[in-house]
């Protein structure tokens, strides 16, 4: 079984645009539902957006209630309540689909994207792929327009996402539903605007060939516990050298320390890079560098070391068939 994790900066409150929604949406959207994320409230999140849903209904709104839909489906995902999520979509969809602004495409995307990542995590591969394809080809669309506009940071949002996609499609070809792998976010730097790829390790401390890399997981220190994808926590990869450099470069080998965050507000990229406080050392001892920084007080929890070695490519004989 796939477990997947998405870093904050590549969901819906990181990725919709509010320029077209009036200030009252964006004032909650950006302001108050913010708050109640970095509080870990999302149930009381979650009847706000419904009032909301049901006023902005009731103006005849319609784009304003298909924003505050697409919310109530990524606080549902997040709930891990699949089904509900999917039907939040289906009821906003069609009004994004009917918009004709500028960024009118850029929103289904997102909304298209949404979709494509619930039904990647309840592994309906086929309609997985389709979203995530037509969500590549709406990307394509906007990417002409804010070129053509100018608009490099919204350019560079869509080209991350669309690397992303990318990163999620490869691992799905190259790896059965049914073997137990985690996903998540690896990022690299620079810290203000990451580069985020996905990868996948192992969920049980087995050998993982993806490609042409080999994934060998070992704990850091004795008594820590493995990975653990069914608790609250959110699990993310940085890249270490094999000296002391605390990350290496696309294409060489290298380790990734894999963090559990088990703060009550979302992971952003720039604290990630501020917990990788350690140095590798080239006999393979990670020394926390000073251990008064709040490395553990803020949440970021190192459980894994993950050595990835170039390899042949070879098929998966040995890591599918996990129990799911």
């Amino acid at each position: 079984m796939r477990y997947l994790f998405t870093p904050e900066e590549l969901t819906v409150p990181s990725l919709l645009t509010l320029d077209t929604l009036v200030e009252e949406a964006r004032h909650y959207l950006q302001g108050t539902l913010r708050a109640r994320l970095e509080q870990g409230q999302m149930e009381v999140a979650l009847e706000e957006l419904a009032a909301l849903q049901k006023v902005s209904w009731e103006r005849r709104a319609r784009y304003t209630f298909a924003f505050y839909t697409l919310y109530r489906a990524e606080l549902l995902r997040r709930l891990c309540r699949w089904e509900e999520a999917l039907a939040e979509l289906r009821r906003a969809r069609p009004w994004l689909q009917g918009r004709v602004d500028t960024d009118a495409r850029y929103d289904e995307a997102i909304a298209l994207y949404l979709e494509g990542m619930l039904h990647y995590r309840l592994h309906a591969e086929r309609a997985a792929r389709e979203a995530l394809l037509h969500t590549q080809t709406l990307l394509q669309r906007s990417e002409e327009d804010w070129r053509y506009r100018l608009e490099d940071r919204k350019l560079a949002i869509a080209r991350r996402l669309s690397r992303w996609i990318e990163g999620l499609l490869s691992l799905q070809a190259a790896t059965s539903p049914r073997t137990r792998i985690i996903i998540l976010p690896l990022y690299l730097p620079p810290a203000d605007f990451p580069v985020i790829e996905p990868i996948a390790v192992p969920a049980e401390g087995r050998d993982l060939e993806v490609g042409s890399r080999t994934y060998r997981c070992r704990l850091l220190m004795e008594g820590e516990r493995a990975l653990c994808p069914f608790c609250d926590s959110f699990y993310f990869a940085l890249r270490v050298g094999e000296e002391e450099a605390p990350y290496l470069p696309d294409g060489r080998p290298g380790d990734l320390v894999v963090m559990a965050w088990e703060a009550p507000h979302p992971l952003q990229a720039d604290v990630a890079f501020a917990l990788r406080s350690f140095r590798r050392y080239p006999d393979g001892r990670i020394v926390w560098e000073d251990e008064s920084q709040p490395v553990l007080k803020l949440g970021g929890l190192p459980r894994m070391l993950c050595h990835v070695e170039q390899t042949t490519p070879s098929t998966m004989e040995g890591v599918q068939g996990g129990t799911g």
